[in-house]
């Protein structure tokens, strides 16, 4: 168990504090966005450990020993999906039977989309229209995308179940988690709004990701993609999708198409070579953000600023 620490504050939003002598649990998240809605519900209660560092993809993931070990020694284990690490299982089997686990996508309220099934979007049907709930028991065929966090609407809904969750294990904490939680709420209700206001002028404006990470941003925020070079986790396009993705771009005016830091660029140079498409970066995991309470809005932000800076002087059409 691990002892008090400092106080964290937010901007623009200062998270509860609570001042205990009482050791809290020691807490393991997968993932530094859910490390982050983790951290804002401690607050200075304690400090949560992060499993996966965002330069590493969760697809992929390979434990080290140490990795094990924080597997071993937590008290709860706080992770987004099984769909997103499906190595996981079998390590919590192995390594933290027994060990309390609350997996994020299945909590009451959480919306879900669809995993979509082409590179090239099909806007009528992408958005607002493959929605699903989730219940407390698994999707039996684990056809949502896992990306879930993207969606500030989840994140709220995450935060509450964090807190109950982290209650029930330390009740002497409960009045401080269950605070904290309600200033996260918060929080990310203004930041997102704020983000609402900044992107709003290019949610016209279309665009190529590297893959299909960014579902459930497009579709809190109204934007648009118009196409993934990979379609998920784990998979490669073709050469007959790279030949119409190459054609997508000659044919529209997507001047904007977008890499991840987790992966080479190799293949979106293949994509835009030969077109007039400017480059960017988006990270749906936060590879350049310091771990902690803040890294949540810090992320939502810098994908918004990075659309708008590479999109901003798009001609609509």
């Amino acid at each position: 168990m691990k002892k008090l620490i400092g106080v964290l504050s937010l901007c623009p939003t200062l998270i509860a504090t609570t001042q205990s002598s009482i050791a809290a649990p020691v807490v393991l998240s997968d993932i530094a966005p859910t490390h982050s809605l983790v951290s804002m519900v401690m607050g200075d209660i304690a400090s949560p450990s992060l499993l996966i560092d965002s330069s590493n993809s969760p697809h992929d993931f390979s434990l080290r020993p140490s990795d094990a070990r924080k597997l071993s020694d937590a008290d709860i284990i706080v992770y987004t999906s099984s769909v997103l690490t499906p190595w996981l299982d079998d390590a919590l089997t192995s390594l933290a039977d027994g060990t309390p686990l609350v997996e994020l996508v299945t909590t009451q309220g959480t919306t879900l989309l669809e995993f979509r099934d082409n590179n090239v979007f099909d806007h009528d049907h992408s958005h607002d229209h493959d929605h699903k709930h989730a219940t407390d028991e698994h999707d039996s065929a684990s056809t949502f995308d896992p990306h879930a966090w993207l969606d500030p609407s989840n994140a709220q809904v995450w935060l509450k179940r964090i807190a109950n969750e982290l209650a029930a294990i330390d009740p002497e904490n409960a009045d401080g988690y269950q605070a904290n939680a309600l200033d996260a709420i918060k929080m990310i209700e203004e930041m997102s709004g704020q983000v609402q206001q900044t992107i709003s002028s290019i949610n016209e404006h279309s665009y190529v990701v590297f893959h299909d990470s960014y579902h459930y941003f497009e579709s809190y925020f109204d934007i648009h993609a118009i196409a993934s070079i990979n379609l998920g986790d784990g998979t490669h396009p073709s050469i007959s999708q790279i030949t119409q993705l190459k054609a997508l771009l000659k044919e529209t005016k997507t001047t904007c198409v977008f890499s991840e830091p987790q992966y080479s660029e190799r293949l979106v140079n293949t994509i835009t070579e030969g077109t007039s498409a400017r480059r960017g970066v988006l990270d749906p995991l936060g590879v350049n953000l310091s771990p902690g309470a803040d890294l949540y809005s810090r992320l939502i932000e810098s994908l918004s600023n990075e659309l708008l800076r590479c999109l901003s002087s798009d001609d609509k059409s």
